[in-house]
C-alpha cells in the first residue's frame, strides 16, 4: 500500500518532465549520505533528513518538495507502522 502510494504522488505532469521519481532518487541518496561513522548516527535508518540540521545543508537544497510529498504518505501509513527512523 505505500509502494502503491508513492507511485501515486511519483507521476506528475505539472511536474518538469511528469514525474518526481529523480528528486524521490536524490532524496533517497541524500538520506542514506547522513550516515556519520564517528557518531555511528544517521542514514536512512536515523531519519536524519527531517531535522533543520540536515534541511538547511546546502547539498540538501531542493529536497523539501521530496519531504513534502512523502509527509502524507507517512502520515496515512504511521499508524501500520511506518516510522520515519
Amino acid at each position: 500500500k505505500v509502494r502503491r502510494d508513492i507511485l501515486a504522488v511519483m507521476r506528475d505532469h505539472r511536474h518538469d518532465d511528469g514525474s518526481y521519481a529523480p528528486l524521490l532518487i536524490r532524496f533517497a541518496w541524500h538520506c542514506c549520505g547522513t550516515y556519520d561513522a564517528e557518531r555511528r548516527s544517521g542514514g536512512p535508518n536515523g531519519g536524519t533528513m527531517r531535522f533543520a540540521a540536515e534541511q538547511s545543508d546546502p547539498e540538501n537544497a531542493g529536497l523539501g518538495k521530496a519531504r513534502d510529498l512523502l509527509a502524507p504518505i507517512h502520515a496515512k501509513h504511521a499508524a501500520a507502522g511506518l516510522t520515519t527512523s
